[in-house]
């Protein structure tokens, strides 16, 4: 990604693409790839992990997996595990 400026991604948009994993091939738009199958993989993934984590023992709560994309707001004392380093206040 950090050979690519973001002009150069973002020039691809709307732009037509085929996913191919052997002899499976899929068509797509860029967008339709990202939305409808790349983001799923990615929190099927994320998801899958941070539940093996947690069934291994790991201290891992809901605002872990959430990390950044939790809002400021809920990152208050009673809503984060104790401990927690993203605790606000």
């Amino acid at each position: 990604m950090e050979a690519l400026f973001p002009d150069e991604i973002n020039a691809l948009e709307g732009n037509d693409m085929r996913f191919e994993m052997g002899d499976l091939k899929i068509p797509f738009t860029t967008a339709g790839f990202i939305l409808s199958f790349s983001f799923p993989n990615f929190y099927f993934h994320a998801t899958t992990t941070y539940d093996i984590l947690r069934w291994k023992g790991a201290e891992l709560g809901k605002m872990d997996f959430l990390g950044s994309t939790c809002p400021s707001w809920v990152l208050s004392r009673q809503w984060c595990r104790p401990g927690c380093p993203r605790a606000l206040g």
